[in-house]
């Protein structure tokens, strides 16, 4: 798998670092070479701010591809979730 943060301006990460324990949960649209190809927000953090940075970035990762039953690669849709403490 490969993450990459988010970039987050001043005043989101004055959100960020205000938000206590949320939850954002992405769901990731892949395509058969494991790329992200469309990314939507299922549950919100609380912070716009928060959540589109963290939207924009899962476009850059990128996951082992699904394979199909003869082994071939697939598309595929997972739900991401990532927790803030």
């Amino acid at each position: 798998h490969r993450i990459t943060r988010p970039q987050l301006p001043w005043d989101t990460q004055y959100d960020f670092f205000g938000m206590t324990r949320s939850t954002l949960v992405l769901d990731l649209q892949l395509d058969e070479q494991g790329n992200v190809s469309l990314v939507t927000i299922l549950r919100s953090s609380g912070s716009p701010s928060v959540d589109q940075p963290c939207r924009l970035a899962a476009y850059q990762w990128w996951f082992e591809p699904a394979k199909d039953p003869t082994g071939h690669p697939t598309r595929d849709e997972i739900q991401f979730t990532i927790k803030f403490f």
